[in-house]
């Protein structure tokens, strides 16, 4: 069956193996012979499959689990975001060493979070730290030089700032690194005892331990020390008289501390 024509300009059925129409003269062109109504039907077709990619496309709405990791996410960063800058803040250099100053000048605060030592056999505790506390809680001055030395990356009596490890894994943490030192107690009597900031160390010994005074043979070894202020005091018993004397001395550097006793005899 001979599919129908019609003229695409005025719509007149045409016969086939026409070349105009025999209504309006139209010259019929190869791609204009199917029909209208044709035409129209394929453009139907078109839009509609046009249109059903474009439902498949938007069709698949979001799935309820990957919206709630999104949202997750989302809110994490958020936290996240918020915690790093007051990390960044709390944990900055220079807030680290105002803190530090504190607890240095501080002698009811502990100071060994704040504290390594120079020698890694040294044992960091609060109390070993308390001289140096002492010596900064009564020298203000002091403290502030050292403060403003560390903030500039200088070092105050061979105390330094360091970095060792980090704040909640992100933030570099800041402590000081405080120098140690030997020292030795010497005096004039053999039967003396030595005590050091309250507490007792021992009899002195005889042995090379000369000071100022030629007459110091006598003395105790301390056990290596922080740098700081120390309180001590020798007790003697001489000629059946007890006798004591007490200083207190700031110790920085290795040596030998003069803790003579001294006596006169005199005749009634």
């Amino acid at each position: 069956m001979s599919e129908k024509r019609f003229c695409p300009n005025c719509g007149t059925k045409l016969e086939n193996n026409v070349e105009f129409c025999p209504n309006c003269g139209f010259k019929l062109a190869e791609k204009e012979h199917a029909s209208p109504s044709r035409q129209a039907y394929q453009q139907t077709v078109k839009k509609q499959t046009s249109s059903q990619g474009r439902k498949a496309y938007y069709a698949q709405p979001m799935k309820k689990k990957t919206k709630v990791l999104l949202t997750l996410g989302v809110a994490f960063l958020a936290v996240f975001t918020i915690f790093y800058a007051w990390g960044s803040n709390h944990y900055s250099k220079e807030n680290q060493i105002n803190r530090i100053k504190s607890d240095l000048i501080d002698t009811k605060a502990g100071l060994a979070k704040d504290v390594v030592a120079d020698d890694s056999a040294m044992q960091v505790t609060d109390e070993a730290l308390k001289p140096t506390q002492t010596y900064f809680a009564e020298h203000h001055k002091a403290a502030n030089e050292l403060i403003n030395y560390l903030k500039e990356d200088a070092s105050f009596n061979r105390i330094h700032l360091v970095q060792s490890g980090h704040h909640m894994l992100l933030f570099p943490r800041y402590v000081l690194r405080v120098p140690t030192i030997y020292a030795t107690v010497g005096t004039n009597h053999s039967n003396s005892s030595i005590t050091v900031n309250g507490k007792y160390i021992g009899q002195v010994k005889p042995g090379n331990f000369a000071s100022e005074k030629q007459d110091n043979k006598y003395g105790v070894k301390l056990r290596r020390l922080f740098v700081g202020t120390y309180h001590i005091k020798v007790k003697s018993n001489i000629s059946g008289r007890n006798l004591s004397t007490k200083s207190n001395y700031d110790l920085w550097s290795s040596g030998t501390v003069d803790m003579g006793i001294r006596t006169e005899n005199f005749t009634v």
